[in-house]
């Protein structure tokens, strides 16, 4: 249906429903990572498709000549619901991942810790719960966490890219401990016992 989608943009259209699980089985040109389609050594034209504005990283870019190999999924500023598939957890390609300001639900699935490429991930404004998964720690590539405006709780989860993230990535989250955070979970310096 969609072997080839390395894209996908369907930002800020008032979509309702749930998000249609079949939908992201089609996707398999972001269900491995294709070692002969490496970034060029050359400014070859032949690598790049037309340009598209995206929503990435706290930021709303114009990319110009995309790299065919910039895999993103932005359904941001819809109205969808329901539960965030863990088929997703399998687009190991997939580089942006914008789902914000919705009104998912649910727990955040645990399978999105094996997105190894992702650089980025927006969840904000949702209503997820429970606790950040953390196999999200094994997310070496990510630079971008954004988990705000959510009902999480618990630790934080600790290791590589966790200690480059601020406040701003997790407010909003009163249940939510650990560093950054000044509510400590025991493990990061902070005294949790008295908070």
């Amino acid at each position: 249906m969609y072997p080839e989608h390395r894209l996908l943009d369907l930002s800020s259209n008032a979509i309702t429903g749930k998000l249609p699980t079949s939908l992201f089985q089609h996707f398999r040109a972001m269900r491995k990572i294709d070692p002969s389609k490496k970034a060029p050594s050359d400014d070859s034209y032949g690598y790049y498709e037309n340009s598209i504005a995206v929503a990435t990283k706290g930021l709303e870019l114009e990319v110009v000549r995309i790299l065919f190999l910039y895999t993103t999924i932005d359904l941001s500023n819809n109205k969808f619901e329901g539960h965030i598939p863990s088929i997703i957890g399998e687009l190991i390609a997939l580089c942006v991942l914008n789902l914000s300001h919705n009104g998912l639900q649910g727990h955040i699935p645990p399978s999105l810790g094996s997105l190894s490429s992702v650089e980025s991930v927006d969840l904000p404004g949702n209503h997820l719960v429970g606790e950040i998964p953390a196999q999200f720690a094994c997310l070496t590539s990510l630079e971008v966490l954004n988990l705000s405006y959510n009902h999480l709780e618990g630790c934080i989860p600790q290791g590589n890219q966790f200690h480059t993230f601020e406040n701003n990535s997790y407010e909003g989250n009163d249940g939510l401990r650990g560093f950054p955070l000044s509510k400590g979970c025991g493990y990061d310096g902070h005294d949790s016992a008295s908070e």
